[in-house]
């Protein structure tokens, strides 16, 4: 038999190619499907960024559209006029749906809170433990506290209110946290506060401020802050930063009945009671015999100054005349007026959200309105914190 010899070295060489071809297509096959999915996450990521851009900016258009409306008269603002909605009606619209802001997205969530009735923690500055004031502001810390319901993870547990120990540790921590002094509170709260000793070890390590508070947010890296459970928004809710330039009021915070509802000055009336045993540790004779009885007064009759203040559902329009006119309409003494009311308000915490095709913006800022009492209108708005994610 005659052997040909070409024979299976060119089948081989057959085979060979086949395999090279097929690996070939296979190569071809995987990058080209590479490239189109890269192709594809970097639409989809240019796609995303179009829409952050875009989120962002309707969030600041709103924050824009805020401040312009801040200028205005105050009470035109809340409450709208000629039956043009205000901030209220607008809010109503925001608890049941989105609404469309200029045909790009959505305007999810709009909340403008004042400032200007909320506790100044910035008042424990320069402040010494166990004086009339640190009576005061521990009086009215415990009753703006009082109902807060922390979180616990004990799920058999019927919720209750933070205890009053706890109160006494947060409060004494605060108050060192801002004063000016690397002494360790020991005051009317009965509890002992935390300085900078107290803080070495953390990791990590940080200094305690000893100074007045640029951000509330400083707060949650003061001891025991973040263990009590309680809540930020109950923090944000109770105490800012912010407050009129030498302020006459004894207390922090001045509430607005131009602004607030009946249930709000309710509550900040009452939060200013002290009771007949605390005030007798008071030394200061002129505020004993005065101011603290009368804002007693207006805490036990909240109710009814409250109804007397706003007689319809929308406020009426105040000056400082009428809400005294409504004090002795409910049979106080309205020489006090100014240690708890105001006619305009100058702080405001902003809070903006929005989104498009489900990308959302959240912005946060704090404004001040250099305002007139008696127009209720602002000359300008100052933008004191701003933040954009």
């Amino acid at each position: 038999m005659v052997r040909h010899h070409g024979f299976y070295p060119a089948r081989r060489r057959r085979g060979i190619a086949l395999v090279v071809t097929l690996l070939v297509v296979m190569l071809l096959t995987f990058f080209i499907s590479e490239v189109t999915f890269t192709t594809g996450l970097n639409l989809r990521s240019l796609q995303t960024y179009k829409e952050t851009f875009q989120a962002r900016s309707l969030a600041r258009s709103v924050f824009s559209a805020v401040q312009i409306g801040l200028l205005m008269d105050e009470h035109i603002f809340w409450n709208g006029i000629g039956g043009a909605p205000g901030y209220r009606a607008l809010q109503t619209i925001l608890e049941f749906s989105p609404l469309p802001w200029e045909d790009q997205g959505l305007l999810i969530k709009l909340d403008v809170q004042p400032l200007d009735p909320l506790f100044d923690l910035n008042r424990f500055f320069n402040q010494v433990p166990g004086k009339d004031n640190d009576l005061i502001y521990w009086n009215l810390f415990q009753n703006l506290m009082a109902d807060v319901i922390p979180v616990t993870e004990e799920i058999d547990l019927l919720p209750s209110p933070v205890e009053p120990e706890t109160l006494a540790e947060l409060y004494a921590a605060l108050f060192d946290w801002v004063d000016e002094y690397d002494e360790v509170y020991e005051g009317w709260s009965g509890s002992t506060g935390a300085e900078t000793i107290d803080y070495f070890g953390e990791d990590p390590e940080y200094n305690i401020k000893n100074s007045s508070l640029d951000r509330l947010s400083e707060i949650r890296l003061v001891r025991g802050l973040s263990e009590s459970g309680i809540r930020w928004e109950e923090w944000e809710n109770r105490f800012t930063v912010y407050e009129r330039l030498n302020p006459v009021n004894r207390y922090p915070g001045l509430i607005n009945p131009n602004v607030a509802t009946r249930d709000e000055i309710v509550a900040f009336l009452e939060a200013h009671y002290m009771d007949d045993t605390m005030i007798d540790l008071l030394t200061d004779a002129t505020l004993y015999d005065d101011i603290q009885p009368a804002l007693n007064d207006y805490s036990d009759n909240a109710q009814t100054i409250a109804e007397n203040l706003i007689p319809e559902d929308i406020p009426p329009k105040h000056t400082m005349a009428l809400i005294k006119n409504a004090l002795k309409l409910s049979g106080v003494n309205d020489n006090y007026a100014g240690q708890v009311f105001t006619s305009a308000y100058q702080y405001y915490r902003i809070k903006v959200v929005t989104e498009v095709s489900h990308v959302q913006a959240r912005l946060e800022a704090v404004v001040f309105a250099n305002r007139d009492p008696n127009t209720r209108t602002a000359t300008r708005i100052q933008v004191l914190q701003l933040t954009l994610d």
